[in-house]
């Protein structure tokens, strides 16, 4: 049970408001560690760039330690915490353990961060990014993704498909004209991944299927094997396995092989979070990677994605807490938090509406000579109709990384449309299987 004690931190106050105009304020001889993922060589640049220029307006050192993407930054921050050495700074996410850290009290109150931030781009935040325990945010924003689908327009225009076929009836028709043209018309992933488990939640949440719900008492339970759900879910898992079913075989694909399959043209569509399947090609120079657009995720019943954000946390037993708050400040100021979403455009897309479409976001030449304005807003427009996973009940989960992080969703998308399991027995089990994680977690 959190109490009001955990999370008692220090607080900046006035002086952190005016941490700028003091520029030696916060030094404190010792480097601020920073763990992050994004260590692409513009992201690199950039790092080196905003680090310097903090060193010379503050004095404060920051180190920036770069770790691989999905498992690297995970078990580096667990090794971390049990040597009871936090990092400073890091990235947190669902599936980092950023909701178990803010529950259990180990990371330190970002509010005056997501104040300062709001007040910057002049906006509110919404609270599908927030992670929010008692009044307190314990995450400060970079970015949004959201779950869709990635088409190439090229090959939908040979095979005599207009539009953007989102309903499930129409995807299916599409699929069938695109592999009389010689073309597969999707994938379907079915290996142990991030985007295997963000397709479960996509293809069931477009049938008006909800995984969890809250009971009387405002407990989070597991509804998705309840009456009401159960066969909804099914019928979207039966979906897509007729869709796997005339795809390219694809049971082991996790996020980099749908990529793969979408620019090699076997495949027309591929499910991804986020954009690298647009911005990879791209900067590669693909010669169909203007044809390459952003597509509802297929939906029977409710036209809905899934989200995903990542942010800033601190943690409450760092010694330099205050300072890394400061350089975390600093990222989200003028014309540097636009610097850092235009490293990995797009795909990194800011979760204020008014930030991620704006004149300023697309004022840059990568965007408007190659990427191009219109995109921006297509894939701005799926993400407003997007949710997270730890959002689909009210308040929000915060014990969602362990049905999440544990890939018993993924497992079952491989056991329906690879193993040949009933779709309904299968559901069956997955509710068991995430309600003992659920209640292990809660106590």
């Amino acid at each position: 049970m959190i109490t009001r004690r955990l999370f008692v931190g220090s607080s900046l106050g006035a002086a952190a408001l005016s941490g700028f105009a003091s520029p030696r304020a916060w030094a404190q001889g010792d480097e601020v560690v920073f763990l992050t993922e994004e260590g692409t060589p513009s992201f690199r640049e950039f790092w080196e760039a905003v680090t310097k220029e903090f060193l010379d307006e503050t004095g404060i050192a920051v180190r920036v330690e770069y770790l691989p993407i999905d498992t690297g930054l995970a078990q580096r921050l667990s090794m971390m915490l049990q040597a009871g050495t936090p990092p400073d700074l890091t990235q947190g996410y669902m599936g980092n353990g950023a909701y178990s850290m803010a529950l259990r009290g180990i990371l330190e109150p970002m509010d005056d961060v997501v104040s300062y931030l709001e007040s910057e781009v002049g906006d509110t935040l919404s609270d599908t990014y927030r992670i929010r325990l008692e009044g307190s945010d314990y995450l400060a924003p970079l970015w949004c993704s959201a779950g869709n689908m990635w088409v190439r327009r090229d090959l939908l225009d040979a095979a005599g498909i207009s539009g953007m076929p989102e309903k499930w009836d129409a995807y299916i028709d599409a699929v069938d004209k695109l592999n009389a043209a010689a073309t597969a018309g999707s994938t379907v992933g079915g290996g142990k991944s991030w985007c295997t488990t963000s397709d479960f939640l996509n293809i069931v949440w477009g049938n008006g299927t909800r995984v969890t719900g809250r009971d009387d008492g405002g407990k989070v339970i597991i509804t998705l094997d309840d009456d009401e759900n159960i066969e909804k879910a099914a019928e979207a898992l039966n979906f897509w396995k007729k869709v796997s079913d005339v795809s390219v075989p694809a049971q082991d694909f996790g996020c980099g092989n749908l990529i793969e399959a979408m620019w090699s043209g076997n495949a027309a569509t591929v499910p991804y979070v986020g954009a690298r399947p647009k911005v990879e090609a791209t900067r590669k120079g693909q010669p169909f990677a203007k044809d390459i657009w952003p597509m509802q995720f297929p939906w029977n019943a409710e036209r809905v994605s899934m989200a995903s954000f990542e942010g800033l946390m601190c943690f409450r037993n760092s010694p330099r807490k205050d300072a890394a708050k400061e350089f975390a400040k600093f990222l989200f100021t003028g014309d540097r938090y636009y610097r850092m979403l235009q490293r990995d455009p797009l795909h990194n897309l800011s979760p204020f509406p008014s930030v991620a479409t704006s004149e300023k976001m697309l004022d840059d030449p990568f965007i408007q000579e190659q990427l191009g304005p219109e995109v921006f807003a297509a894939v701005a427009d799926i993400a407003s109709r997007s949710r997270t996973f730890a959002g689909e009940v009210s308040p929000v989960n915060t014990f969602v990384e362990p049905l999440y992080g544990s890939f018993e969703m993924a497992t079952a998308v491989y056991n329906v449309v690879y193993g040949g399991n009933d779709a309904k027995d299968e559901m069956k089990s997955l509710g068991t299987t995430l309600r003992r994680l659920l209640e292990r977690q809660q106590g």
